[in-house]
């Protein structure tokens, strides 16, 4: 697989897990060690710390959102 269509699977596959508010799955597309920042500036260092903060997310702020 060239690099160009592993980016394409890894956001679909990211898109996915969003869209299904599966936070293990969400997080499963980071490395272990990644920085996450978001649009207000809240750091998460880490998929568990990815995870875990998406799962609370996914159940009440971004339930029912889609990726697109």
């Amino acid at each position: 697989m060239d690099a160009g269509s592993a980016m394409v699977e890894l956001f679909e596959r990211q898109a996915a897990a969003w869209n299904a508010g599966d936070a293990h799955g969400y997080a499963s597309c980071f490395t272990h060690d990644a920085d996450y920042v978001t649009w207000l500036g809240t750091r998460y260092r880490g998929r568990a710390d990815i995870e875990r903060s998406h799962g609370a997310l996914f159940e009440k702020l971004l339930k029912g959102t889609i990726m697109d």
